[in-house]
C-alpha cells in the first residue's frame, strides 16, 4: 500500500476510535487528514479509490466529512468522485448525513455515469427504507438526472 494511503488510513482509523469526540471537534481534528490528502499524488488517489470498499463505515464517514470541509482555506478537491463513492458505500443512516453536504458534489464536472447510477440506486434504497422523504428523494434524483445529461455529452 502506498505510504500516503497508509498514513491517511491510520489517521482516519484513530479518529474513528474516538468518533464521538471527532464529531464534536470535527474542524480541528480533521486538519491532519486534510494535510495528508494535500500531499497525495495521482497514484495515491487511484489507490484510495480502489481501497475505500475495505474501510469501515465510521472511517468512510470521517473521510466524507474531511472531503466536504475542504482544506484550511475551504477549497474542495477538484475531483468529487470520492465523496459520491463514499455515499454509496455507507450504511443508510450515515449516507443520509452525507446528503447535507452533497450539493458540493454536483458543483464540479462529474465524469462517471457508473457512479451516478450507483448513487441513484443508493437513493432508491434510502427512499424504499424510508430514510428520505419523497421531496428529498425527488430533489436528489433530479440532481443526478441533470448530471447524467452533462456526463453523457
Amino acid at each position: 500500500m502506498r505510504e500516503n494511503i497508509l498514513k491517511l488510513k491510520i489517521e482516519i482509523s484513530d479518529l474513528a476510535k474516538n468518533w464521538s469526540q471527532a464529531i464534536l471537534e470535527i474542524e480541528g481534528l480533521l486538519s491532519n487528514s486534510q494535510n495528508i490528502l494535500k500531499s497525495f499524488a495521482v497514484e495515491d488517489w487511484t489507490v484510495l479509490k480502489a481501497d475505500l470498499s475495505n474501510w469501515s463505515n465510521e472511517m468512510l464517514q470521517i473521510l466524507g466529512h474531511t472531503l466536504s470541509h475542504g482544506d484550511e482555506s475551504g477549497n474542495l478537491i477538484p475531483d468529487n468522485y470520492y465523496y459520491g463513492q463514499i455515499f454509496t458505500l455507507l450504511n443508510n443512516s450515515d449516507a443520509c448525513s452525507l446528503l447535507n453536504d452533497m450539493d458540493f458534489f454536483f458543483e464540479n464536472q462529474i465524469i462517471s455515469q457508473n457512479l451516478l447510477d450507483r448513487m441513484k440506486n443508493k437513493l432508491d434504497d434510502l427512499n424504499k427504507n424510508e430514510f428520505l422523504s419523497e421531496l428529498e428523494y425527488d430533489y436528489w434524483v433530479n440532481k443526478i438526472d441533470l448530471s447524467s445529461k452533462d456526463a453523457s455529452r
